[in-house]
């Protein structure tokens, strides 16, 4: 009996060790993973996947984000190199990467050096405070950023979202949420030969080119970017993917319209920034006011057409920015403090669309409403910014003073909320030269289309939402960042707000999907953790030691009838 027993221990023993020489041997050609989160947090998207595997030469990715750091950045740092370790599953050899501590380099002027170089290229640092040994706070600069090296090439990742008007819960969420579009979208531009072209349009008075300098380099990086006046001539558009009009303040003539019309009906994008209004800031800084007058440059007909009007209206908003006021009496020398101005909105992003969802505020100045027209049924139209949900609006003409930056804000008058300020257009367009004669633009009727193929495009009631700010030094031109407010050091999301339209409006949509994926924010309840915090703290300490005594008890117990018996 003893011996059969023996022998049926010795066949499970082959049997299971059978079975686990089979599983590798399995495993070793089938590669697969399993992620039991809900939200799937550690699953890689099919496009991911796929450009991970075409990666054909190694990719340094240097992290610094490292040493000594808040539970937080911790949290963002773990979820870092999670995610590159997913990455590493499916191409080992090509994905390479090192957490990099500043703080470690012991030189001051080497380290000083290392700071303004990743500053210079983009990393965006910020300050922490950290405990120190003694139970006080020290004040400490990390630079949360990523640089993804390639046979040269550079890439910088941003990897902390920091929107001032979320908590610092929700902004790390959203950075975690938003870690595989960043990574695969350096990626992407890292092992990318083929550039797209886009064009900035001139000629009727845009900005130019010192105020999209820091945009149009930050798109260089993805892009062929030219200047194009078009001067009337037919067709010189048809090498893009898409153009900008940013802010023009002239009258376009008919042929241009046309050959814009022409360019959208064929397929191609445009992202337009429209103002129907024009403010004088240069008398406002030097008078204290000025007025705003209608900014008509003949493109109302076309965006109606296209499904779209702009409002002669100016938004004054709650949610603003600041701007320094002199409060010094006549005589005095000059006493500058901030105060808000209601006509620098700070608006929101559309939460759900992949454009804008996480997106920081994003600031404008002297922007515009828009409506929509028309219910043609070929044409889709999302809101992708809107207001906040106290606002005023101001006929156009109007005049403004900096006197109403110290006035009392009177929340009665703000009663409009969530206006929309910007607007996706999506959808086979109608030509706005349709039952015209166009004997003035072309030849050949059959080179003129009355509907557009499938395309889109996006419009923005403000111009200087995709404009810099720009000093000047002794030594030249100072370009400030898109979006960086010198008043209070905030850097807000304009350029992530163009970059992300202009990726979906060329059709790299598989990308930026990924910014739609959810991770879910499991946080404790601080009111009742508050509330019910020595009960707590008494469960998490007594609970334990109680329990184990217990079980310490009823084992002893159990011996000794065991082993009296």
């Amino acid at each position: 009996m003893i011996k059969i027993k023996t022998n049926n221990r010795y066949i499970n023993l082959i049997i299971i060790l059978i079975i686990i020489i089979v599983i590798n041997i399995v495993t070793s050609y089938k590669f697969f993973r399993i992620d039991l989160t809900s939200e799937k947090r550690y699953t890689l998207s099919d496009k991911s996947t796929t450009i991970v595997k075409n990666i054909s030469e190694p990719i340094y990715f240097h992290i610094y984000l490292a040493g000594d750091l808040p539970i937080s950045f911790k949290r963002l740092q773990r979820a870092t190199t999670e995610l590159l370790n997913e990455l590493k599953a499916y191409n080992k050899k090509n994905i390479q990467y090192k957490l990099i501590n500043l703080s470690e380099i012991n030189n001051n002027k080497e380290r000083q050096n290392l700071f303004n170089e990743l500053a210079e290229k983009g990393v965006q640092p910020t300050n922490v405070n950290i405990r120190d040994k003694e139970g006080g706070y020290i004040q400490k600069i990390v630079m949360p950023g990523v640089l993804a090296t390639l046979n040269g090439k550079e890439v910088v990742i941003n990897i902390l979202e920091n929107n001032p008007a979320l908590s610092g819960d929700e902004n790390l969420n959203n950075s975690i949420e938003n870690l595989e579009y960043k990574f695969l979208e350096a990626i992407n531009r890292l092992i990318s030969d083929k550039k797209e072209k886009i064009a900035f349009i001139e000629g009727h008075g845009e900005l130019d080119e010192y105020n999209v300098a820091d945009i149009t380099r930050e798109l260089s990086k993805q892009y062929k970017i030219d200047r194009v006046a078009i001067n009337s001539i037919n067709k010189i558009l048809d090498q893009y993917s898409l153009i900008i009009i940013a802010k023009p303040t002239k009258l376009y003539n008919k042929k241009d319209k046309f050959i814009i019309d022409q360019f959208l009906m064929n397929g191609g994008k445009i992202l337009w920034f429209i103002e129907s209004g024009k403010v004088f800031a240069d008398s406002l800084a030097k008078y204290g006011q000025t007025i705003s007058l209608i900014n008509d440059v003949n493109l109302t007909d076309q965006l109606f057409r296209y499904g779209v009007r702009i409002n002669p209206v100016l938004v004054n908003d709650i949610q603003c920015a600041l701007i320094p006021i002199n409060t010094s009496l006549p005589g005095q020398p000059s006493k500058f403090v901030p105060a808000p101005w209601l006509y620098f909105p700070l608006i929101n992003g559309n939460p759900i669309h992949p454009i804008t969802k996480n997106l920081n505020m994003v600031k404008a100045e002297y922007i515009n409403t828009i409506d929509t027209v028309g219910e043609s049924v070929r044409l889709k139209k999302t809101i992708l910014l809107r207001s906040s949900k106290y606002c005023e609006i101001k006929s156009i003409p109007s005049r403004i003073s900096l006197a109403e930056a110290i006035e009392k804000i009177d929340n009665i008058k703000f009663n409009y909320k969530y206006l929309p300020l910007a607007i996706l257009v999506e959808g086979r367009f109608e030509s706005v030269f349709k039952n015209r004669m166009l004997n003035d633009f072309i030849n050949d009727k059959n080179q003129y289309k009355e509907l557009s193929n499938v395309t889109k495009m996006v419009v923005v009631a403000d111009g200087d939402i995709i404009k810099n700010n720009i000093r000047q030094k002794p030594n030249g031109i100072m370009i400030e960042p898109l979006g960086y407010d010198r008043y209070t050091n905030q850097t807000y999301g304009n350029k992530e707000f163009i970059l992300n339209t202009i990726n979906y409006l060329v059709d790299k949509t598989e990308l930026i999907e990924l910014r739609s994926r959810n991770i879910e924010l499991r946080l404790l309840d601080k009111q009742k953790v508050n509330k019910y915090r020595i009960i707590i703290q008494l469960i998490n300490i007594i609970i334990p030691v109680i329990l184990i005594t217990i079980f310490g008890i009823l084992y002893t117990i159990y011996r000794h009838k065991k082993y009296t018996r």
